[in-house]
């Protein structure tokens, strides 16, 4: 932003001619200047705080040649905002922020939506896996089971005979032993 498009915004809200509004702007800046010479320090509430700041010598580096380049100690101004104007500028583009989110978001919506993925075709050889693979022995999945016979107990057995034990089944895994299990094992002599 300019110095003409300053006096123009100050011509816009107030009711001065553009000829004032320019050299309001620009008696505005100057009168800063002058009291930073004098003062080192210009504080407008609300606004800020304009100050002059001494730096040190130092080593620099020229960015277009890489030498290094002594610079000597020297003065500068600073520009320190206050809180409320740190605070309105962030609110204000946290919101900008939210409308570009919005709208951004609104475009995706409006998209076309994406056409849908054929599936590659195989060939039927290959999706069909042969019967005899897929079905398994009848031998492999039934347990033998014990005839009805003897699972029955006769009803005419005297009572002074001993009740056979109940049959437990259990199924038979094999488990890798971890290293825990193969220091129990050692230990019992296994």
């Amino acid at each position: 932003m300019t110095k003409k498009e300053i006096a123009r915004l100050v011509y816009n809200n107030t009711q001065l001619n553009l000829a004032d509004s320019q050299e309001a702007v620009q008696a505005t800046f100057e009168s800063i200047i002058k009291i930073l010479i004098k003062y080192e320090r210009v504080e407008l509430r609300g606004f800020g705080v304009f100050a002059i700041q001494k730096r040190a010598a130092r080593k620099a580096r020229n960015p277009r040649t890489g030498e290094e380049v002594w610079v000597d100690e020297h003065e500068t101004v600073v520009f320190k905002p206050s809180k409320l104007m740190k605070a309105e500028i962030q609110s204000k583009r946290a919101r900008a922020a939210k409308k570009v989110k919005k709208a951004a978001k609104k475009t995706v919506a409006k998209k076309a939506p994406a056409k849908p993925v054929k599936p590659v075709a195989k060939p039927a050889a290959k999706l069909a896996k042969p019967a005899a693979k897929l079905a398994k022995p009848a031998t492999k999945l039934a347990k033998p089971t014990k005839p009805a016979a003897k699972l029955a107990k006769p009803a005419a057995k005297p009572a002074a005979k001993k009740l056979a034990k109940p049959v437990v089944v259990k199924k038979a895994t094999k488990v890798a032993p971890t290293a825990a299990r193969a220091k129990k094992a050692k230990k019992r002599g296994r």
